[in-house]
């Protein structure tokens, strides 16, 4: 979920000016642009009697407009307990955004204000977010410089599309890459596969995206600032050089089966010059039945640069499957893992790949060195829908490492490290 490096200035003050000049259309909640619209009238009922007063007539929904701007959100927290008893609230190893131990904690509060794109038109999207999520996709989160002045940002961009179902993005949006998301809410899961750890958190610049309806596929096209966002790349542009991503999104003919592949690549600045960087991302969804489904993902990332001074291969999983109880239990099960081999001679900014919570998973390397971490998790959850609005996730993961120093704090001394990590979290997904 990184960022594109277009002109910070000019992006935002082009997308603030179409925000402004949508802000007079009327305002409507998310939901109800779905809303159903009577369209038969009901037989007409028998008169009541002389005693009962006339029944009010039955009223149809008002249509939502068109051009409506419609609000939603999420509000995600969660409790995690690590049974090896390190300090309360310290920080877990090997965890994106659930990384707090012992401390019931709102992971993220997130709105979208959107206005729709008619064909022909223009349209918008405002997601601002906060709590430890929004903090986690940003390097350096309290600086308050580079791209930590725009971690409350999630996404902002501006949207046209045509009668062809063409449609074209400019702004800050979610990456392309991995199956997991930062809205928990969408995920299989609650924690985030060992596979994210290698993609992307977002990203920023131009997204072009046609349907090419004979073959069921929606083609996508990519220029972007940098393929990884680093400390001061993202929105901002820091190297002069625009990356590319070509993505495809295809769906048999009958649902059940999806396939999405993704290849980026381009030059980062990620260490004291521009590397050239390599992204490959593919993953497939197919519906067994209507409640039993299964899903795969594999990520490759490969780094170099022409002094042959900085090598890095990345390769990473994830597998799951879920079935549906009911319609408001369900349950999933999720194997996923990743190794990653640096060979620098100078120290990589790129240390927190994916916006991790700590460098243990990514370990920084200065000097002539090489190193390479290898992590694999197996999750089960168990979800329940509680109302249309709140869904809890109760969940229990067990973490293993080839690098015995990946998960420290082993009751609470950091000077015992371990190589296996063991966990059970409930969380709650409040929409809106």
């Amino acid at each position: 979920m990184r960022m594109h490096r277009f002109t910070t200035e000019a992006t935002f003050r082009g997308l603030a000016t179409i925000a402004i000049l949508a802000a007079s259309a009327p305002i409507a909640h998310a939901q109800a642009a779905g809303a159903p619209t009577e369209t038969t009238p009901n037989p007409t009922p028998p008169a009541p009697a002389a005693t009962e007063p006339p029944a009010p007539p039955k009223q149809t929904p008002a249509e939502v407009s068109p051009n409506a701007i419609t609000v939603s959100g999420l509000i995600d927290f969660y409790y995690q307990y690590q049974f090896s008893s390190p300090t309360k609230g310290q920080k877990l190893t090997g965890r994106i955004y659930d990384f707090r131990h012992n401390t019931p904690t709102l992971s993220l509060a997130w709105v979208d204000v959107k206005k729709a794109a008619q064909p022909g038109g223009f349209g918008f999207t405002a997601s601002l977010a906060t709590g430890d999520s929004a903090d986690a996709d940003v390097a350096n989160p309290y600086s308050n410089q580079g791209e930590a002045r725009f971690k409350n940002i999630a996404q902002l961009f501006a949207t046209y599309t045509d009668k062809s179902g063409f449609t074209a993005d400019f702004g800050k949006f979610l990456s392309p890459y991995g199956y997991d998301t930062t809205k928990v809410i969408l995920n299989p899961n609650y924690s985030l596969t060992d596979a994210t750890f290698l993609v992307p958190n977002y990203e920023a610049g131009l997204r072009m995206t046609y349907p090419v309806k004979a073959i069921n596929t929606a083609f996508s096209l990519f220029v972007v600032n940098s393929l990884y966002h680093t400390a001061t790349s993202g929105v901002q542009e820091d190297n002069g050089t625009k990356d590319f991503i070509v993505r495809a999104n295809y769906t048999t003919p009958d649902g059940k089966f999806n396939y999405i592949p993704a290849y980026g690549f381009g030059k980062d600045k990620l260490g004291v010059g521009n590397e050239n960087v390599v992204l490959f991302d593919n993953w497939l969804t197919y519906h067994l039945t209507a409640a039993d489904t299964l899903a795969g993902e594999y990520v490759y990332r490969k780094d170099t640069n022409k002094g042959g001074n900085y090598d890095l291969t990345g390769h990473g999983y994830g597998a799951y499957y879920r079935r549906q109880l009911d319609p408001k239990n369900a349950v999933i099960f999720r194997v996923s893992g990743f190794q990653k081999k640096v060979k620098s001679f100078f120290t990589l900014q790129d240390t927190i790949a994916g916006g991790l919570q700590d460098l243990a998973v990514v370990p920084s390397v200065t000097g002539t060195s090489e190193s390479s971490v290898q992590t694999n998790e197996v999750t089960a959850t168990y979800e329940i829908k509680v109302t249309p609005a709140l869904t809890t996730r109760i969940e229990y993961r067990h973490d293993s490492s080839s690098n015995g120093s990946v998960f420290g704090y082993v009751n609470g001394d950091s000077a015992s490290p371990t190589d296996k990590q063991d966990t059970i979290t409930v969380a709650g997904l409040l929409t809106f």
